[in-house]
């Protein structure tokens, strides 16, 4: 059954729309009206629809997955499906709440994720990794961050490093002492 059946088989097809794929005004002025941004995604890796989402200022419920603790710093919750409910009436329900955490992704955004932060974080990381070192601090060997395909092992150098792949449309793949620069995949 599709979500657009589902919706209509619970009557609440006048308060769910199905948007489908939009240009980037038109997605601007959806996170504009939005209230709150919601993710009930099963595996993700550093969401760029979270991080527009926490530039326009939207308070984040998304299910717990890799990324999530890196992007929901108390701008939201990071939850099981089962606990939208509660998740999602908190941030309605509270407006100073809803707006405090709106607050806090745009303030991450800023601080974390701009491109000044990206570049500096990205080369640290190319820095440690051509000194011989790993791709992160967690100290295991071997780290590694593959930078396409929303596959990363080494936290927010995962997120930098994506960005760069898009920049010079290459997939950078480091493992170890190891930084091979492969063309990207269509």
């Amino acid at each position: 059954e599709s979500l657009e059946e589902q919706v209509a088989g619970l009557g609440l097809g006048e308060r769910v729309r199905f948007k489908g794929r939009q240009d980037p005004d038109a997605l601007a002025r959806l996170y504009q009206q939005a209230d709150v941004f919601i993710l009930p995604s099963h595996w993700e890796g550093m969401s760029n629809a979270v991080l527009e989402a926490m530039a326009h200022s939207l308070p984040i419920v998304m299910t717990p997955c890799e990324g999530s603790d890196e992007l929901v710093r108390g701008n939201g919750a990071a939850v099981p499906v089962g606990q939208f409910p509660q998740e999602i009436a908190k941030l309605l329900e509270d407006d100073e709440y809803r707006m405090q955490c709106g607050r806090n992704s745009r303030r991450a955004v800023e601080e974390r994720f701009s491109w000044t932060k990206s570049v500096a974080l990205l080369e640290k990381v190319l820095d440690r990794v051509t000194k011989g070192g790993d791709a992160d601090d967690d100290g295991e060997p071997g780290a590694y961050a593959l930078a396409d395909g929303f596959q990363h092992h080494a936290g927010e150098a995962g997120a930098v490093l994506h960005t760069a792949a898009e920049l010079v449309g290459a997939l950078v793949v480091i493992r170890g002492e190891e930084l091979v620069k492969q063309p990207a995949v269509a």
